[in-house]
C-alpha cells in the first residue's frame, strides 16, 4: 500500500505479511533507477531492504534489494506489461 503519512507529509510504502508483521517503506532518491523510478528503503529485522519501480518501455519493471557491504543485492524482479 502506498500513501502519505500524515505525520511527517511524506511518500511511504507499507509492507504486509500473511504472519502479522508489516513494514514501512519510506521513499528516498532512486539515484541508480531510470528517470520516473521510485524507491522506498525499510529497516528489517534482517537488515536494509528497498523496493522499486522504474517505467520500462510500455511497461513497469517492479524489484526488491537488500543491502549488503558490497551494494544492493536484488531477489526479485518483475516486469508488467500493458495487455494487448
Amino acid at each position: 500500500m502506498f500513501g502519505v503519512d500524515r505525520a511527517d507529509k511524506r511518500l511511504k510504502f507499507w509492507s504486509f505479511t500473511s504472519d502479522g508483521k508489516r513494514s514501512i517503506g519510506v521513499q528516498v532518491e532512486p539515484r541508480d533507477l531510470a528517470a520516473g523510478g521510485l524507491a522506498f528503503e525499510a529497516e528489517m529485522p534482517a537488515g536494509t531492504a528497498r523496493f522499486l519501480m522504474w517505467p520500462v518501455g510500455e511497461g513497469l519493471h517492479v524489484a526488491v534489494e537488500s543491502k549488503t557491504k558490497k551494494g544492493w543485492n536484488r531477489f526479485l524482479l518483475q516486469t508488467f506489461r500493458a495487455k494487448r
